[in-house]
């Protein structure tokens, strides 16, 4: 760590540190002075790494001595303790060998204390401690600098002696021993000294304290009796929600405090949760912090020790989940290096897995005695947060809950019409209650009654705005004021007359409205360490803003952050009152204070890095940490979140200037744009296909773009879906041209499958079987390494192989069709890619019912549907319960089959694909034949065809015509049946479809022999 440029004096708090060498005069005795310069050196250098690895900075080489401070040019708010933890390192029990020196002892000194600190002139009485090294001139004066060097002095060989001030700030963390008081020269008294030992295992956290003094409640009487009234239903097991409706400072949360404050800690207990409006896209942003706080993990904690503890907290929970704890270490982004095996679970899963573990725990939380659940500001929930509110409250009617919501007019959620659901929509207080608010909050100071009724009249009725307002009175008043101004009602908006009493107020705080600033660019809640390290300032005088701020009614401590604005309009009036360019400039600095001094923020909040970078106009730099904010909430399947977070940093790429890396990058979130669309919404939706045809665009315009072919063969997966075959083709031929030019397996094993899917797909059987043998062979010879070897939505060697069964089977090699797709299925399970099994599994009932074995096809169709249930993916249910019913008809379960059938009929109608619409039209058709449904199946297998001609998939299309040919034979008309026949045999020949050809001549013998119609599939 290095020194910056000289700055301006400061006052500031900081702990010194001053060390010398044990016997340091023999040594230079017994040495060559060459020699006892190189060992100086790497004691300095050991001594040096030290402190700076607990955050110190060394300000100056005396001889053997090092004088080091904790607190400056940075400070944070443990800097005592890390300067005693240094002390510590330094006099280790093993002393550290040093070459020519041998075993190496100090003396050590830590003493904390404020002092002058900066670009002060040369004099004699501050030479000893100015600091000296190139292009700088700073130095610190106090009495702490002196103390330190005298317990330096006092202190043994390989003891840290330690003054009170110090020992005060850290008891609780470190072992002391009593070292007595000792005269100093300097001091006109003797000074306490204490030896540090060692350092302790604290059994509880700093616990911060509520807010420091809640105005008086008036006016909501009749509101508190009526939410008693609802937790006394809520203990009978009626469980009940009430929502808090109303604009921003009418006092819903004043009224969560006093409702909670109201309940006898005997009879009920209280747990909280609040939305922020700078986490909107961090999935289940509410729960994740009230887990850390609850299970209790601090910033700095070794990944195992919160793993221990998330297991401890799992265990109390739910002593039979053994998922739990994996599920919230995933949901906590905490690495778990192997301590879980891994969940047989998509991310949907997971999800539903963790919320029914969460509702486990809150049920019971409510016993033995109920539980009020308060949710605060729900119109800035996530996605996800509001998908776990809408469980929580469908499921606690019948729990002994109360939950207490509160939220903006705006916020309409779906569950808000439900019996157990109250809306209380919260209106300003009356004239006469804000009279009375304003008598209270004045306490003792007298207030003129004209002046009064004033502040009533311009606040509105809004509690907050009349807290403002007579807090900023009393300061007038006690800044010396003679008299205050009325105020005035005015007609300005409610964030303006608030900006205008927060403005009087920032100007008469000084040097502290300048913190005010910068804490509200943080966001509405803020550390203290985090605001210390971008202002630069001492501890002494953080604390003392700090305490300002908190007198005067802005801040509030809270336990999760330190510190929080008392509502968001007073944040949102204090970031108001900066200049753009001041704003940029401190997002800019909170953004590299967060990277360099709390490295965790990037891996676990990257979307805080993201906002500050953007707001200081970094757009190129926040566009990383959006792309990784997006990953993360994939991972924990806020799908709605991270397509919005790439649809931010994508409109950001927009605004750059246009280069090559701005390309690339959009190229990069384009693609991961495409594939989150593509598993939430599937190939055939809109936004699919317009995201990686945006990605082939820009990979065009460059040229050699590297993704350019994993871009094409998405992009040609988006056309087959929606049946454009022709263009699939196209872009699986431009990728095959690509990969001649490129290393590596995957671009052939993607430009193959496409062209054997598509080819399939038309009925160019031959083709499609020599395109899917090669991107088989190629992946066979794939490396491990090779991005072949990766999932691309679903597995390339997996789909190949559904793709070769399915041709393999209607081509007449029923055994290698079905041999094909069960090794499709054992390789999806080995990758343990539920979205793929599923793929798997749908095509080998496909399989199975084209080959006529209908209870495979209906025993792989049930396990497909299950699959689909369970994990949330809608693509695979229509195909899976129409295969299904069909099975069933086929097997004599007539009312099974013909309600699985219209199931699926609804369901595959859903969908956007028009790709397969053929084969599940024609699987339709045939459910109805086997129901003897003629007319119905005979309409089906119209449509059917008529869909085959329209798009080119003709894959299927021989058997359709020969249900055609059935219904028609059941309706009575052999001639149009026996033309149809003949029609389904020319195609089936031209295709190669040697099982379709064969089952149509059959149909044909039949007819001629007079016989009644065959089954559908014999």
């Amino acid at each position: 760590m290095s020194l910056p440029s000289p700055s301006p004096l400061q006052r500031r708090q900081i702990s010194i540190l001053m060390c010398d060498l044990v016997g340091f005069t023999v040594m230079s005795e017994q040495l060559d002075p060459e020699a006892l310069a190189e060992a100086m050196h790497t004691y300095r250098q050991a001594c040096t790494a030290t402190i700076e690895r607990h955050g110190g900075v060394v300000a100056q080489y005396i001889g053997d001595g090092i004088l080091a401070y904790f607190g400056y040019p940075h400070s944070r708010e443990d800097d005592a303790e890390r300067a005693v933890r240094a002390a510590l390192d330094l006099v280790p029990a093993e002393p550290e060998q040093v070459p020519a020196l041998g075993p190496v002892r100090l003396h050590v000194g830590v003493a904390t204390g404020l002092v002058v600190v900066g670009n002060i002139p040369d004099a004699p009485e501050i030479a000893a401690s100015r600091l000296q090294l190139p292009h700088h001139d700073v130095a610190a004066i106090g009495l702490a600098i002196n103390l330190a060097s005298r317990l330096q002095a006092l202190a043994p060989p390989g003891v840290a002696l330690v003054a009170d001030e110090t020992r005060a700030l850290t008891r609780s963390i470190f072992r002391y021993e009593d070292y007595g008081r000792h005269p100093h020269k300097g001091f006109a008294e003797p000074q306490q000294a204490w030896r540090v030992t060692g350092e302790r295992v604290p059994r509880s956290r700093f616990a911060a304290l509520r807010a420091a003094e809640l105005t008086p409640l008036v006016g909501r009487n009749e509101l508190i009796a009526r939410l008693q009234q609802r937790m006394e239903q809520a203990r009978g097991g009626a469980g009940r929600v009430v929502l808090l409706s109303g604009e921003p400072g009418v006092g819903k949360s004043r009224l969560a405090e006093a409702m909670a404050a109201s309940l006898d800690p005997q009879r009920a207990r209280s747990t909280w949760f609040a939305c922020w409006p700078h986490l909107q896209n961090s999935p289940l942003a509410p729960l994740i912090r009230h887990l850390t706080r609850v299970i209790g993990i601090a910033d700095g904690d070794p990944p195992e020790t919160v793993l221990d503890r998330i297991d401890a907290f799992a265990q109390q929970q739910v002593p039979d989940g053994d998922e739990f704890a994996p599920l919230l270490a995933d949901l906590l982004a905490v690495p778990t290096q192997d301590r879980y095996p891994p969940l047989p679970m998509s991310p949907q899963r997971q999800r539903a897995r963790l919320f029914a573990l969460l509702m486990q725990t809150l049920r019971a939380a409510a016993e033995p005695v109920p539980l009020l659940v308060v949710v605060e500001d729900l119109h800035w929930a996530d996605p996800s947060t509001d998908e776990l509110v809408a469980t929580f409250v469908a499921l606690l009617k019948d729990w002994p809950v109360l939950a207490l919501l509160t939220a903006r007019p705006d916020f309409a959620p779906r569950w808000a019409g439900e019996p157990h659901v109250e809306t209380i929509a919260l209106e300003p207080l009356e004239t006469a209650a804000a009279v009375r608010m304003v008598e209270s909050i004045c306490g003792r100071q007298a207030m003129p009654p004209a002046l009064v009724q004033a502040i009533a009249r311009r606040a509105d009725g809004m509690p907050l705005f009349i807290e403002d307002l007579t807090r900023d009175l009393l300061e007038r008043v006690a800044g010396g004021a003679a008299h205050a101004p009325e105020a005035e009602a005015g007609t300005a908006p409610i964030p303006m007359t608030l900006t205008d009493a927060l403005a009087a107020r920032l100007d008469r705080l000084g040097p502290t409205r300048r913190i005010a600033q910068v804490a509200s660019v943080i966001g509405r809640e803020f550390s203290g360490a985090l605001l210390a390290s971008v202002c630069g300032l001492s501890d002494a005088a953080l604390q003392d803003a700090l305490q300002q701020l908190i007198a005067a009614g802005l801040v509030v401590p809270t336990p999760a952050a330190g510190y929080m604005f008392r509502h968001a309009l007073v944040r949102d009036a204090a970031y108001a009152s900066l200049l753009r360019k001041e704003q940029q400039a401190l997002h800019a600095r909170i953004a590299e204070r967060l990277a360099q001094d709390f490295p965790d923020t990037a891996p676990r909040h990257p979307e805080l890095l993201a906002q500050h970078l953007e707001d200081a106009g970094q757009l190129a730099g926040a566009v990383p940490h959006l792309l990784a904010a997006a990953r993360l909430a994939a991972r924990r399947s806020g799908f709605a979140e991270a397509l919005a977070l790439l649809e931010r940093a994508l409109r950001l790429l927009q605004t750059l200037p246009p280069t090559r890396a701005r390309t690339e990058q959009e190229i990069a979130v384009l693609s991961r744009l495409g594939a989150l669309n593509v598993r939430h919404r599937g190939f055939s939706a809109p936004e699919s296909r317009a995201a990686y045809a945006a990605a082939l665009q820009r990979c065009r315009a460059l040229g050699d773009a590297p993704d350019t072919c994993a871009v094409l063969s998405a992009l040609g997966s988006c056309e087959i879906m929606l049946a454009r075959f022709d263009l699939a083709r196209q872009f699986a031929t431009e990728c095959l041209a690509l990969a001649q030019r490129q290393s590596g397996q995957a671009p052939h094993i993607m430009a193959h499958r496409l062209l054997g899917g598509a080819l399939l797909l038309q009925g160019e059987f031959a083709q499609a079987r020599t395109h899917l043998e090669q991107a088989l062979q190629r992946h066979a010879h794939a490396g491990a390494d090779d991005p072949a070897q990766g999932v691309f939505v679903q597995d390339y060697k997996s789909s190949a192989l559904c793709y070769l069964a399915v041709l393999q089977t209607i081509m007449g090699d029923a055994a290698a069709g079905r041999e094909a797709a069960l090794a499709s299925l054992a390789h999806a399970r080995s990758i343990a890619d539920a979205h793929t099994v599923n793929f798997a599994l749908c095509f080998l009932a496909c399989v199975c019912h084209i080959a006529g074995d209908a209870d495979a096809a209906w025993l792989h169709a049930d396990a497909s549907l299950a699959l689909a249930r369970e994990q949330d993916f809608p693509t695979w249910v229509g195909v899976s319960q129409l295969v299904r019913g069909t099975a069933a008809i086929a097997a004599g379960r007539r009312g099974d089959g013909a309600r699985d059938v219209q199931a699926g009929i609804s369901a595959y109608e859903g969908m956007a694909a028009v790709a397969y619409q053929t084969f599940a039209v024609g699987v339709m058709a045939q459910a109805m034949l086997g129901l003897g449904r003629s007319a119905d199946a005979a309409a089906l297998a119209g449509r059917a065809i008529a869909a085959a001609e329209a798009t080119g998939e003709r894959f299927y299309l021989a058997e359709i015509l020969r249900t055609s040919a059935l219904a028609q034979q059941q309706a009575g008309d052999a001639a149009a049946a026996e033309a149809t026949l003949a029609r389904a045999i020319a195609l089936a020949q031209r295709q190669g479809a040697s099982l379709f050809e064969a089952r149509a001549r059959r149909a044909l013998e039949g007819l001629g022999a007079g016989m009644a119609a065959v089954p559908p599939h014999a």
